[in-house]
């Protein structure tokens, strides 16, 4: 069974601060996937994070995973509110990380997919679920192994997400220096 890499909204915004959508991308290759809650969290996030508007999700994935049974969407909603802690009144929040979570963990051919995110939360429930997790530390450590960077640019790419964003971004995986990247 192939896995794939289901990265969520955060990971997305994480390097489309710091201008290196490029990397993300070589990172997922022919095998990254998207359910449809992250597709829409990426046009949303596009409104106010440079960069994030040149990614073309109908280039970068082949399919993005809808849900429209019934049994489904009950399954992802009660992730969503009990995993979560997701409110009647904000019906999107939580809905992208709470519909992968579904997707690998229901989903047949996606059941040795990889979680890519940088939300603590969701995260740990997919970990605790026993479902592979990734993180930015993590992708950018990949792409050190495959040689597409040094661990000096990944550190330095690492520090830039954490003081690009007015939010005070902090990746899941803590790191001082290149050697934690290589």
């Amino acid at each position: 069974m192939q896995s794939f890499f289901f990265p969520d909204n955060t990971v997305f915004v994480n390097f489309a601060w710091v201008n290196k959508l490029d990397l993300l991308r070589a990172y997922l290759g022919e095998r990254g996937h998207l359910v449809e809650a992250v597709a829409h969290e990426i046009g949303r996030s596009s409104n106010h994070v440079p960069n994030l508007a040149s990614l073309d999700v109908p280039t970068w994935f082949n399919q993005v995973v809808e849900f429209d049974e019934d049994n489904a969407l009950k399954a992802i909603e009660s992730i969503r509110k009990h995993r979560f802690g997701g409110k009647e009144d904000e019906p999107l929040k939580h809905l992208g990380e709470s519909q992968t979570i579904y997707a690998i963990t229901q989903i047949q051919e996606y059941k040795s997919s990889v979680f890519v995110t940088d939300d603590q939360a969701a995260y740990t429930l997919a970990k605790n679920l026993g479902c592979v997790a990734e993180d930015t530390v993590g992708v950018l450590r990949r792409l050190c192994a495959n040689q597409e960077i040094t661990g000096q640019d990944a550190f330095e790419i690492a520090v830039a997400i954490q003081n690009a964003s007015p939010d005070g971004r902090k990746l899941i995986t803590p790191f001082s220096s290149a050697r934690d990247f290589n």
